[in-house]
């Protein structure tokens, strides 16, 4: 949540236009031979990408080589301690019909939606840059949706596809994106960020989200449906190279303790010397009850596959209820962000306060999950590129340090296409959105990446 509310209070404050990386935007910038060691073939997936195919038929053959499925057994195990991933998060796919990894900001004039393809070459340059650890975020619409739908003016609108259909043009380029990280050693976990009844954008996002949380409706049907067709088609991938991760940011209105939390959740510059840290309960057992129909459903195809559950309150507070989920190999996940402030609409943060906050929150976080006997990742962190590079090195390093002294892994938000990303991209009319006195270099894509911020989130 505090990533959109980051990226809407800086748009209002600035007043100017943004665009994040364009890691994926290589028709804007192509590839030369001197930028590039390796051969990048995008074809089959372009191809792919621009069919019309929709069909009735069976999910569960995907089109991974067999070279990356033995490559896949060869990943670290994760059915003991989490590996030392040091991960980085892309968003093609995260919100339906509209590429968030888009050059242009403003949905009236974007003119297609092939920025929510994914190539080989971003690939390619998160692997150089160092990270082992790709969260792919997903919009469960583009799956069940036809390519005709899948068109800018649905964007924000609800399900406009059919349970029974299955995109094969979009499974196909993500069987492309999943293999092209196994042949680069990358783990891939797959998380959905948006879904009929549990959407991550725009307006209200707590009565956004009340369909997905609503027992016994379609929007829950769907859901289940998306994750039993991903087991079942991915049910050959090695356990140890793809995980997944059920449902981004739980809100709130999962408990009964929203005021509570609230109002006991301490804000910046308020932090007191020992936090206590805050465990909420799922009384209903609304959020336990679909993460566990959710769970049946894919360990009917692959038992052991590593499965996420995000914490309530968009991923910031304990689940008292833990126990109650039942995954043969589960750990859970945090989100944290640097809280800033606008001082005359340039942005900023208290960095003291907010290391002050990481080291306590953290340590929070990590006892949780020694109590609960339970592995945990931070799977997305980070904060806004305007408070300029050296607020920005010093917070992130902060979060990094604590985390490796904890042995804990971590995903940053993000690659490209949002307000926090590692990339920038400069538009045809000159305009650049990049970290404020940070230093940049070229990518083999073509782009440039931010060399402190790559370094301390991937070394």
């Amino acid at each position: 949540m505090k990533k959109r509310l980051s990226a809407i209070i800086l748009a209002c404050a600035l007043s100017v236009t943004m665009v994040g990386c364009a890691g994926s935007n290589v028709k804007d910038q192509p590839v030369t031979s001197e930028q590039t060691s390796v051969k990048v073939d995008e074809k089959k997936s372009e191809e792919s990408a621009s069919s019309k195919d929709v069909e009735k038929a069976d999910t569960s053959i995907n089109t991974i080589s067999e070279k990356a499925k033995e490559k896949a057994k060869s990943f670290p195990a994760v059915n003991g301690d989490l590996p030392a991933w040091k991960g980085i998060c892309v968003v093609e796919k995260a919100e339906f019909a509209w590429p968030w990894a888009s050059t242009e900001t403003n949905p009236e004039r974007v003119k297609d939606t092939s920025d929510t393809v994914y190539k080989e070459t971003e690939v390619q340059e998160i692997s150089e840059a160092g990270y082992n650890f790709v969260r792919v975020y997903l919009d469960t619409r583009y799956f069940f949706t036809e390519e005709k739908d899948v068109d800018l003016k649905n964007a924000g609108e609800g399900f406009v596809g059919n349970i029974d259909i299955y995109n094969k043009t979009q499974y196909e380029n993500l069987d492309r994106l999943i293999e092209w990280c196994i042949m680069r050693d990358i783990h891939v976990c797959l998380d959905v960020h948006s879904t009929p009844g549990g959407l991550m954008i725009g307006g209200d996002e707590e009565a956004s989200r009340e369909g997905l949380f609503t027992p016994g409706s379609q929007d829950q049907k769907i859901f289940v449906k998306f994750w039993e067709n991903i087991a079942a088609r991915y049910a050959d991938i090695d356990v140890k190279a793809l995980s997944f991760n059920l449902y981004n940011e739980p809100p709130f209105f999962a408990t009964d303790h929203e005021d509570e939390v609230y109002t006991q959740y301490t804000a910046i510059g308020e932090i007191p010397d020992k936090f206590t840290f805050y465990v909420v309960d799922d009384e209903k057992d609304i959020y336990v009850n679909l993460m566990n129909e959710t769970i049946d459903a894919v360990q009917k195809a692959t038992p052991n596959r590593l499965i996420f559950i995000d914490m309530l309150g968009y991923s910031r507070f304990g689940l008292k209820n833990l126990d109650q989920i039942k995954a043969n190999n589960m750990a859970i996940a945090f989100h944290f962000y640097a809280d800033q402030v606008a001082d005359d609409q340039v942005p900023s943060i208290n960095v003291p306060e907010c290391k002050k906050e990481a080291s306590i929150i953290l340590k929070g976080y990590n006892e949780y999950a020694k109590e609960n006997n339970v592995r945990w990742m931070l799977q997305e962190y980070g904060c806004v590129n305007q408070i300029g590079a050296g607020q920005q090195n010093e917070y992130v390093k902060a979060v990094v340090d604590i985390l490796k002294e904890y042995s804990v892994p971590y995903s940053y938000h993000s690659f490209n296409g949002t307000y926090f990303s590692i990339c920038d991209y400069e538009k045809g009319d000159g305009n650049v959105f990049i970290t404020p006195g940070a230093e940049y270099e070229a990518t083999s894509g073509g782009h440039k990446i931010n060399i402190a911020l790559r370094d301390i989130t991937s070394k």
